[in-house]
């Protein structure tokens, strides 16, 4: 399977660096009738985070089997075949790796605290059950009893200590030298510097080509950008029926989705507090509640993340509208990576 080029492009010649390129997929499956015959989604909720997700939904149409590994009835568990939930992070053991920023590599653990339920299992133990179902070769790459020892194998010498402290830190780690800070022949910084990636070696260009917003300044003046709340999941997962009922009014109020606004710019356009507004974008447009802060520079328009799932749930579905909605992907020409967003929009009253 890994002899097989990615079907999102990443890691190809035109674009070595990336190792992957999720934005592409609609377009590729759209393109590519039966490029995949069977998806699992496990750890992530594509059908809701990724850009414009009803285009996705649209293209993965040309799936005969998507599975789901869920524990939440989120947007791509409710357009599976067949979901086989997964526990969730209190009842299985699963590994952290470093997280962005951190000044030297650890791994955390998380361990099982609560009795797994009885309709759940661990997707890694599902993924290699399934494996030896398959035999052959397959099965032979999947030789662990469960996925609790493939940890065990994996952390190596580290797990006594994520046992014991729930963290490995590598205490022994230095930042290379300056002889060895850049990963090129001369050990300098080069402008077009080549490298190796994957077995090939490449040459970077130095072209720059700035990537602007879509939408035009006179018809669209304002700026959308996503704004992150602590109770509403943004990405993995939809978030469970307890935390969206402690979603503050100043994000979700009777349902609909409430953006921040300065009190200079609602003055402008002539938007009060808690008054209803349509919220428009190159890609698509929404009915809206404003919230006049103080706290978010003029010109901008803060739109909550992690609402708008198209699901049929009562806890999850109808709560406002998804960010993702109002931005299409924007490709930086050199690594391929999608850089939208912020995305040009205007408010308007209701």
């Amino acid at each position: 399977g890994l002899a097989h080029p990615r079907l999102d492009g990443s890691g190809s010649a035109a674009h070595p660096l990336a190792d992957s390129l999720l934005h592409r997929l609609a377009d590729r499956l759209g393109a590519r009738d039966g490029a995949i015959e069977v998806l699992l989604a496990a750890g992530g909720n594509p059908f809701h985070a990724v850009r414009q997700p009803a285009k996705l939904r649209e293209a993965m149409k040309n799936v005969p089997l998507i599975v789901s590994f869920s524990s939440v009835l989120d947007a791509t568990a409710s357009h599976a075949d067949l979901v086989l939930p997964d526990l969730a992070f209190l009842e299985k053991y699963e590994d952290v790796p470093t997280p962005p920023g951190f000044p030297r590599p650890c791994v955390g653990l998380c361990r099982p605290v609560l009795e797994s339920g009885a309709k759940g299992k661990n997707a890694g133990d599902t993924v290699i059950e399934l494996a030896k179902a398959l035999g052959g070769t397959v099965a032979q790459s999947f030789q662990w009893e469960n996925y609790e020892a493939c940890l065990k194998e994996a952390l190596a010498d580290k797990w006594e200590t994520l046992e014991k402290e729930g963290v490995w830190t590598d205490e022994a780690w230095k930042p290379a030298g300056w002889d060895q800070a850049f990963a090129t022949s001369t050990r300098k910084f080069e402008f077009c510097p080549t490298m190796d990636r994957h077995g090939k070696r490449f040459t970077l260009s130095a072209t720059y080509q700035p990537v602007e917003a879509e939408g035009k300044p006179g018809q669209f003046p304002l700026t959308a950008i996503p704004v992150s709340s602590f109770r509403a999941s943004c990405a993995e997962m939809g978030a469970t029926p307890f935390l969206l009922k402690t979603v503050p009014a100043e994000v979700l109020k009777e349902g609909e989705l409430v953006v921040e606004l300065n009190p200079e710019t609602g003055l402008k356009y002539g938007l009060r507090d808690r008054s209803r507004a349509v919220l428009a974008t190159p890609a698509g447009e929404a009915r809206v509640r404003v919230c006049l802060n103080d706290g978010i520079m003029p010109g901008l328009v803060g739109v909550p993340k992690g609402l708008g799932h198209a699901v049929q749930d009562k806890f999850l579905g109808s709560k406002g509208v998804n960010y993702n909605d109002f931005v299409r992907p924007a490709e930086d020409p050199i690594t391929g990576q999608d850089v939208a967003w912020g995305v040009r929009a205007r408010l308007t009253p209701a």
